[in-house]
């Protein structure tokens, strides 16, 4: 009878949902510089603000102000070297290894949170976080501006996406990750198997009743 107890736990536990049991991801780091009198900016802030309840979880938003800031100021311009990228204006804000110029309303939300999910799905050991890279070469601080010594490979790119402009890439590789999705995480699969596995638990333990 405690091997039939057993295998009823475990099927329940097959029928619980993915989200349920899985261990928690550590947030994406999102760095966002800002001015503070850009109206664009705050238009982003705003948003960002509206979408906390639901997305809340799945990033850290970073923020630098630069225009009345010069110390936050020289930390862009070593991520524009670092980069080498022509950071011309605000809001500038980096996720993983791309970047957004400006704020559209009308056009970016959808993207950034398209972006937020691909980022979070990663392994963090394997995410890209460039500032976090450029403030430990330089040894910037918000007190001290660092050395500004940068060191890069050759071969390295950190920056490979303009989200602003990507929106059908970001679509296509996020088709691509599901369809690599396991299909042991599918919820439906694993409730076809938990039905199948109660169902075979409900007739072991007729015939067990019966035989005692």
């Amino acid at each position: 009878m405690k091997k039939v107890l057993l295998v009823l736990i475990f099927g329940l536990v097959l029928l619980l949902p993915t989200s349920a049991y899985a261990q928690k991801k550590d947030p994406v780091k999102i760095y966002l510089f800002y001015g503070e009198t850009c109206p664009h900016c705050h238009e982003l802030l705003e948003w960002f603000s509206s979408i906390e309840s639901d997305y809340g979880d799945m990033y850290e938003l970073i923020k630098y102000e630069v225009w009345y800031d010069e110390s936050n100021s020289i930390l862009l311009s070593y991520v524009a070297s670092y980069t080498d990228l022509d950071i011309s204006g605000v809001p500038f804000m980096l996720v993983g290894n791309g970047y957004f110029t400006g704020f559209s309303p009308e056009e970016d939300p959808e993207i950034i949170i398209k972006v937020i999910k691909q980022e979070y799905e990663k392994d963090p050991g394997l995410r890209v976080n460039i500032v976090d890279e450029v403030i430990t070469q330089t040894g910037w601080t918000h007190d001290s501006p660092g050395d500004g010594i940068l060191t890069q490979d050759d071969s390295d790119d950190p920056i490979t996406d303009d989200y602003s402009k990507e929106d059908e890439q970001i679509q296509q590789t996020s088709k691509k990750e599901e369809e690599k999705e396991p299909i042991y995480n599918n919820p439906y699969f694993r409730l076809v198997v938990g039905a199948a596995i109660f169902i075979v638990i409900i007739v072991i333990g007729k015939k067990t009743i019966y035989i005692s």
